[in-house]
């Protein structure tokens, strides 16, 4: 795909517009779109799209380019990108880096202790970024697959990966509408370090309001979320023969909630 140079530098300027526009597309056609880039350009581009079509972008990829395009992104997009694969591909990813001290700063970044959240932190849940509508929240659910009993919340993303709030989806629920905007019925969260010991994280009186918190780093970029029946199978591993077991692993409103967007989905119809 060859693009016009208008349409580059205006990508190149808004780059969340034009992500939100992508959204809206046949997701190949938003895959090629990005892949045509320049690449420093596409970083910013991809940094901006919901998590499914992320990852379905940086899936086709080449590790050659995927290199060169960490490199030539600021380093909070970079960061923003490898918060969207797993472990094993953030490795392969950050091993293309030209940059060594970029490699080393990158590695550092996603590199935790055993024995510390960001070591446990699982990516099992739905991120959109600001600007999005309860339309792409569904359309993640459902690219997602979501079952009954998976539940993973949702979190609304700015720059870089940077965590702004949560998804309130009661409040989503009462409009109806899948064109209102996210960061109307967004509410505010209090994440956990990254690099919190397990056993402080078992003792946090956060746990008194939430079964499942999400972890961040330093820059409060996301890197996953937790659950405290899975803080306490990490600190107690044989915790499943002592009651643990009668704790859910999240909370069971997003199992209703989820539901009811999807079916708000079907109901308003898909987008051609």
């Amino acid at each position: 795909m060859i693009l016009d140079a208008l349409l580059v530098e205006h990508a190149r300027a808004y780059p969340a517009e034009v992500a939100a526009l992508l959204r809206k597309q046949d997701p190949q056609q938003a895959v090629d779109f990005c892949l045509a880039l320049p690449d420093e350009v596409a970083a910013s581009v991809i940094a901006a799209l919901t998590g499914s079509l992320a990852r379905r972008v940086l899936r086709d990829v080449d590790s050659a380019r995927m290199g060169v395009l960490l490199g030539a992104s600021t380093f909070e997009q970079a960061v923003g990108l490898l918060t969207r694969v797993s472990p094993e591909q953030r490795s392969v990813m950050i091993a293309g880096v030209p940059s060594p001290r970029r490699r080393q700063l990158l590695n550092q970044r996603f590199l935790f202790a055993e024995g510390t959240l960001g070591a446990i932190a699982s990516r099992e849940l739905i991120s959109v970024p600001l600007g999005a509508s309860l339309r792409d929240v569904a359309d993640e659910v459902h690219a997602q697959g979501i079952e009954p009993g998976e539940e993973p919340p949702i979190y609304i993303l700015g720059d870089g990966g940077r965590l702004l709030g949560a998804l309130d989806l009661y409040r989503a629920l009462e409009t109806e509408d899948l064109e209102h905007p996210v960061q109307k019925c967004m509410l505010t969260v209090d994440p956990l370090p990254a690099d919190m010991p397990l056993a402080a994280a078992l003792i946090s009186p956060r746990w008194n309001h939430d079964t499942v918190l999400p972890v961040v780093d330093h820059n409060q970029c996301l890197l996953g979320a937790v659950t405290l029946q899975r803080v306490r199978e990490a600190t107690l591993p044989d915790s499943s023969h002592d009651g643990f077991n009668a704790v859910l692993d999240l909370s069971q409103r997003f199992l209703e909630v989820l539901g009811g967007i999807a079916a708000l989905a079907m109901g308003g119809g898909r987008r051609s």
